[in-house]
């Protein structure tokens, strides 16, 4: 059966992919389109719809309305530049949505209540690669451990607590074992 269904203006604009979340009667579902910025390379920008339960849209939020890539991040790429990669989404009662921004090693919170004027606003930037803060960092990393307060290429980023969030730490992929952490 068909429990949710949804509909585009143009169902090839943007592909669902990832997460998807329902909270307070809305359903926040992540999606990525192909854009083509300033260097004149195609980028995948990454976002999400907001949907009443009806299926509506009621609201859409696009990363690169607040930040974009430098210029030529991948110079002569064939395929579009897949620079973000969100690949969580979370939603909280108050409707703040955080976001895991995967190839940022960031996470986001976004003001994410289609109701209030500051709709879409980042609230705060967390950034895990210390040798990259392009997308910029609210906090400063500390550690109770001896290891390096950072996290690489993380996925599933969630609360844990007022003010604490887990996520799954990949480290780098292959250059240390992936953990879970708690921040």
């Amino acid at each position: 059966n068909t429990l949710f269904q949804v509909s585009l203006e143009d169902p090839y604009a943007a592909r669902f992919h990832h997460d998807a979340t329902k909270h307070a009667g809305l359903v926040y579902t992540l999606f990525h389109h192909d854009v083509v910025l300033s260097d004149g390379l195609t980028y995948k920008e990454d976002g999400y719809y907001v949907f009443d339960a009806s299926g509506a849209q009621v609201e859409e939020w696009r990363l690169f309305d607040h930040f974009t890539p430098p210029p030529s991040a991948n110079p002569g790429a064939d395929a579009p530049i897949d620079y973000s990669h969100t690949n969580s989404i979370h939603v909280s009662d108050d409707l703040q949505v955080m976001l895991s921004l995967r190839f940022l090693s960031a996470v986001a919170s976004v003001q994410g209540d289609p109701t209030k004027e500051d709709y879409g606003e980042i609230m705060w930037r967390l950034g895990g690669n210390r040798n990259d803060p392009a997308f910029g960092n609210d906090f400063t990393l500390t550690s109770s451990t001896t290891d390096i307060p950072s996290f690489l290429l993380q996925h599933h980023v969630l609360p844990d607590g007022p003010d604490r969030i887990t996520m799954f730490d990949n480290r780098g992929l292959g250059t240390q074992p992936s953990r879970v952490i708690g921040i």
